[in-house]
């Protein structure tokens, strides 16, 4: 997870031209958390991820976070 949260912060410095590489990191993090088993952290993950998707590919697009 420190090498996550160190992807995370390089991506939300590089701006909206990183915004699809952090919507990926987000599902990454997500499936961390489902295999631990907080779900609760996993949905938001998975939810900020799928709000990227939308926001940058558009709502057709959105499938791709699920």
């Amino acid at each position: 997870m420190e090498y996550f949260d160190r992807a995370v912060k390089i991506r939300l410095a590089q701006g909206e031209t990183a915004a699809n590489q952090l919507a990926l990191l987000y599902l990454c993090i997500g499936r961390v958390h489902t295999l631990r088993k907080d779900f609760d952290q996993a949905l938001r993950m998975f939810s900020q991820a799928e709000n990227l998707f939308v926001r940058t590919l558009g709502a057709e697009k959105h499938y791709m976070a699920q």
